[in-house]
């Protein structure tokens, strides 16, 4: 991995999107072979929303507008640019060095930060701020589907490294493709074999420090690489029907754990299992669930489901109604990664939350400013009128001395450190 760092203007200095399937599907008719010879450009607008909410979508159109015809003139023979989503763009580039590139990026750089809010022919000084995600395609006979495991490989370094600038793939990621490729295509026979163990994240309760519930995590115990964490194979089959039957795999667990501890005269205590969208909006995703704690004859209440808020919207009435159907048969719902980018608190007051895990983003920024302190009080004390608890995670003393003075009520280390197998799960859920 090569980084070519640069002095880049602050508003556009977060390489972030990567492209997915459906974008690199319509320009991957441009590219020869392999796509050897290309850099894939991905564009956001970040604060689209924010224009739309303040300016009207007329003038956010207008500035959608501006920004396909800057993207337009900037294309050559033999490239291509095009629309993906509402405030999404993306580009395919040819290269000849990257020196050249990054001077021609640095020109396409420089038009966009010029775009403006305009009313009528008068611009506002509003400006509309930008992220890039880009990568070169290097290889002569990756499929499709490799180039997009190239795009998440590539994300997750740069995420690792937590510098900006760009990024290019070299062919030393090749191990890390393949390897992700690999496990992809036998996460069904892991299942199948029960290679997927569960392991257990304690929660506890901020005042009392008591046990107040224990989160499922899946590993995978793969006989050739060791234990692999879910999280990183996820990224691969996310969009597959596979991140579904994980999904059923880990909540069928929770239920046979649960009822192991019940068959043993033992007070169970809450599970928390992590729900992917693709699960959610599964048609009759709730009637399945109830038949498997049926199956199992446990309560719904001893199970909680743990949502991204940023897969339901204010006013998604399709979540409304599966999170509604939820609560009637009796599970909690916990929104995790509260507080992060644009997630109203409408949804507190629309959708039936018992629990908000706040963003560890927000909860670095709390730590370290005073304002984004204050901003944590504020929402805690919001959270709190809505009848629901606030969770944090990832704490030294230090800073659970902060979350409680700040009036969070659960807490829970860092999710992919001190994990807990059964037999050591059961010994403090016993003692407690």
């Amino acid at each position: 991995m090569s980084i070519f760092d640069k002095n880049r203007h602050s508003t556009s200095d977060i390489i972030t999107e990567f492209p997915s399937s459906s974008s690199l599907q319509k320009f991957f008719s441009k590219l020869p072979k392999g796509g050897k010879g290309y850099i894939y450009l991905h564009i956001n607008i970040v604060n689209m929303q924010d224009i739309n909410e303040i300016f009207g979508y007329e003038l956010g159109l207008g500035v959608l507008v501006s920004v396909q015809n800057i993207l337009k003139e900037c294309i050559q023979n033999a490239e291509a640019t095009g629309h993906i989503t509402v405030c999404k763009y993306a580009m395919l580039l040819k290269v000849e060095s990257r020196e050249q590139f990054l001077v021609r990026f640095s020109s396409i750089e420089k038009q966009l930060r010029g775009v403006k809010v305009t009313n009528g022919n008068i611009p506002l000084s509003y400006r509309c701020l930008f992220s890039y995600g880009m990568y070169e395609i290097v290889g002569t006979e990756e499929s499709l589907l490799e180039v997009e495991y190239m795009a998440v490989e590539a994300s997750k370094l740069l995420r690792a490294q937590g510098k900006t600038g760009v990024s290019f793939l070299e062919d030393d990621i090749q191990k890390s493709i393949q390897l992700r490729m690999k496990l992809d295509n036998t996460i069904d026979e892991a299942m199948e074999k029960q290679q997927i163990e569960g392991y257990f994240q304690p929660v506890y309760a901020v005042k009392t420090k008591m046990l107040s519930g224990i989160e499922l995590i899946g590993r995978w115990n793969h006989p050739e690489f060791g234990m692999v964490e879910l999280k990183e194979v996820a990224s691969s089959f996310a969009r597959c029907e596979k991140q579904k039957l994980l999904d059923f795999y880990l909540f069928e667990m929770a239920c046979q754990t649960l009822k192991g501890w019940i068959a043993q005269e033992c007070v169970p205590i809450v599970i928390i299992v992590k729900i992917s969208k693709y699960s959610l909006y599964e048609v009759n995703f709730a009637t399945e669930l109830k038949k498997m704690i049926d199956q199992y004859d446990v309560l719904s209440r001893l199970i909680v489901l743990k949502i991204d808020c940023k897969i339901i919207q204010t006013n998604d009435e399709i979540a409304l109604e599966i999170l509604s159907e939820l609560h009637r048969l009796g599970f909690m719902i916990v929104l995790n990664n509260f507080a992060e980018k644009h997630i109203a608190v409408d949804v507190l007051h629309n959708f039936p939350i018992a629990d908000v895990a706040l963003s560890p983003t927000f909860l670095k920024k709390a730590l370290e400013s005073t304002s984004y302190e204050a901003t944590l009080r504020s929402l805690v004390s919001i959270v709190h009128k809505f009848k629901s608890v606030v969770s944090v995670s990832g704490m030294s003393e230090d800073q659970y001395l902060f979350f409680k003075k700040n009036g969070c009520d659960h807490m829970q280390g860092n999710l992919y450190s001190d994990l807990k197998s059964l037999k050591e799960i059961e010994e403090i859920v016993f003692e407690n």
